[in-house]
């Protein structure tokens, strides 16, 4: 196995980063929906794992065209051009997303996992937009973040609030949204219409790291 050290800087933030994700995600505890509808409760849950998904990449792409506004005093342009995954034509429908709580973090967990090529695609290019001088000071930034669990402190009470969100839509009762995110994601649920989620390229450029401070 290769080791930490011998990693880029962008490499050893993205997995230290994303492991800290993947820990709140298994330390939440969330409470059950009552399902009556499994295939509906999939498909819900499918919808908010998307967002979530793309919440958790556009964060850890986030914090770090933050910290380099902050501490270098510019603004970065992040890669928007990451393609996503290929999917199967029956993602939602798949036989691994169990409506509860155990398939939401299962699935969550995974998606995280494989979180690392995007936001290392994102995250590398930063570094070429920054002057020769400046690029030791970068490096270090990454490790200070790296050793940070404030993307993790505040990616769990998204997931609370998608889950909130997630439960009401799948058990038939008012989705109580209070996050700007989940508000849009309420109000297309609530119109019957595909749930369309933004990708973590748009996250990470909108600068989702202030969107969920």
């Amino acid at each position: 196995m290769t080791k930490l050290a011998t990693r880029s800087a962008v490499d050893v933030y993205v997995i230290a980063t994303l492991g800290g994700l993947d820990r709140r995600v298994a330390e939440l505890v969330l409470p059950e929906p009552k399902v009556r509808d499994e295939l509906h409760a999939a498909r819900v849950i499918a919808c908010a794992l998307e967002t979530l998904a793309g919440l958790a990449i556009g964060s850890t792409v986030g914090a770090v065209t933050d910290a380099v506004r902050r501490t270098l005093g510019m603004i970065p342009v992040v890669a928007t051009e990451v393609a996503p995954p290929p999917r199967t034509p029956h993602w939602m429908d798949e036989d691994r997303m169990k409506p509860s709580v155990a398939g939401l973090k299962h699935e969550l967990r995974r998606r995280i996992g494989l979180g690392h090529r995007d936001a290392t695609a994102m995250i590398a290019p930063i570094e070429t937009q920054i002057a020769p001088g400046d690029r030791p000071a970068f490096a270090r930034m990454l490790g200070l973040l790296a050793r940070d669990e404030l993307v993790a402190e505040r990616f769990a009470p998204q997931v609370q609030a998608g889950w909130r969100c997630a439960v009401a839509a799948i058990e038939g009762r008012t989705i109580p949204a209070i996050d700007p995110l989940w508000q849009r994601w309420a109000r297309r649920f609530r119109g019957d219409r595909p749930v369309v989620t933004p990708t973590s390229s748009e996250l990470a450029v909108a600068g989702v790291i202030m969107q969920i401070g």
